[in-house]
């Protein structure tokens, strides 16, 4: 019953977030966007009441970093010591997420094709938004996090592979919003702007959160 009304109060907050972004109205921004996440991490820290398993703990310190991560995010107008920041919170956020999703893998041959796609989206990602950056520093810093980001989702998708339940879709799909939920955002920051960009942003990454942190229940 708690965890229900967590997610309603969740998504509440979340769209109260996102208008608040949306017009600009700073000091409530300001407010709600860390509120949102850590309701998020009230959704975690009651699995762990409940299971008590490695892989809640592990979602649950990396939904507090993500929290950390999204307060120097929301600072405007963006500052890039600020984002260097935030990027750093959610490399050990994507870590912890690919610890967790990858806790009893084992390797099969047919991985080697992951690495390969891998390699592809990296590519394009760099022909979209690495090469309108001039600075080599700031190049290297988001291509790291790009690359986490991207392996952290294809952790998550070889779950699939191993068995297809609530748990690893929930994943699955939570790390493909996460994952659009960044491109979105790259797109906006280093190639055009994005007139919906709060929604669409908040939008993924809210949900993508809000499902990763769900398959600690399963």
């Amino acid at each position: 019953m708690i965890k229900f009304i967590l997610i309603i109060v969740f998504f509440v907050l979340l769209v109260i977030k996102i208008y608040f972004s949306q017009k600009k109205i700073l000091p409530l921004k300001y407010l709600f966007t860390p509120v949102t996440t850590f309701i998020l991490v009230l959704i975690s820290l009651l699995s762990i009441y409940y299971f008590q398993t490695q892989y809640s703990l592990l979602i649950c310190v990396g939904l507090i970093l993500s929290l950390i991560g999204d307060i120097f995010n929301m600072i405007e107008p963006p500052e890039y010591k600020f984002i260097q920041i935030a990027g750093v919170y959610f490399v050990f956020t994507q870590l912890l997420y690919i610890t967790a999703f990858l806790k009893d893998y084992i390797f099969q041959y047919f991985h080697l094709f992951s690495i390969i796609l891998i390699l592809i989206i990296l590519f394009v990602l760099y022909k979209l938004i690495l090469k309108k950056i001039s600075s080599l520093k700031e190049k290297i810093n988001i291509f790291i996090y790009i690359l986490v980001v991207t392996v952290s989702l294809f952790s998550a998708v070889y779950n699939l592979t191993v068995k297809i339940n609530l748990k690893s879709i929930l994943i699955s799909a939570g790390m493909i919003l996460f994952w659009g939920s960044d491109f979105i955002l790259g797109i906006h920051v280093f190639v055009k702007k994005v007139k919906l960009e709060p929604l669409l942003v908040w939008g993924f990454y809210g949900s993508a959160q809000l499902l990763i942190a769900l398959s600690c229940y399963y």
